[in-house]
């Protein structure tokens, strides 16, 4: 796989996961993307490596650092401190940590 062809989703990838996980340094966040990217140097069918690095980058994100809740249009949303008015249920913090998807039933996502 040519890294020309691959640049610009992969610098999408790399945007959505630092607006996702804000407590975490972009320079990791690269990091996180491009190591995972090497699994697939040699991939002969490259059309879906970017959904498969960001996957991949999500879950070793994820272990390291919880990520910011979504809107309803899938952004991450800007999360105010606990002494901010009108702030989260804790309930809704505890449900948008969880990995969930249309296979697990959330039709949402």
């Amino acid at each position: 796989m040519s890294a020309h062809a691959e640049h610009t989703p992969i610098d999408a990838v790399i945007q959505r996961l630092t607006e996702r996980f804000p407590t975490v340094p972009p320079e990791r966040v690269a990091a996180v993307v491009h190591e995972e990217l090497q699994q697939f140097e040699d991939a002969r069918v490259t059309d879906f490596v970017p959904v498969l690095v960001e996957h991949e980058a999500h879950d070793v994100l994820r272990r390291e650092a919880d990520p910011a809740p979504l809107t309803d249009d899938g952004a991450a949303a800007v999360v105010q401190g606990p002494d901010a008015e009108g702030s989260l249920d804790p309930l809704e913090v505890e449900r948008g940590r969880e990995h969930t998807g249309l296979l697990l039933g959330d039709l949402d996502n």
